[in-house]
């Protein structure tokens, strides 16, 4: 009946995916320069040679620890601040 994946509303109705869900809520956002290109996590925009938020969440598991990094472009992260996804 849905897509896979997909179970849960949020605030605004729309549904959303539990893995994109549980990063935002775990994330420590920091601005940051990057030097390498990288992928904006909302817009999928490459990000290269100038100022974005960089996200860190930290995963324990039975296995060793993880650690998953995600960037985002500066109007893309405020956006999404803005709305009060993160």
């Amino acid at each position: 009946m849905f897509p896979q994946g997909l179970y849960e509303m949020n605030i605004t109705g729309q549904w959303i995916d539990e893995e994109y869900d549980r990063f935002l809520k775990r994330a420590r956002w920091a601005l940051k320069f990057v030097w390498w290109p990288k992928r904006c996590y909302f817009s999928g925009q490459v990000i290269w040679l100038k100022q974005a938020y960089k996200g860190t969440a930290g995963w324990q598991g039975p296995g060793p620890d993880a650690i998953e990094i995600q960037w985002a472009t500066v109007p893309e992260f405020t956006f999404k601040r803005l709305q009060g996804m993160i």
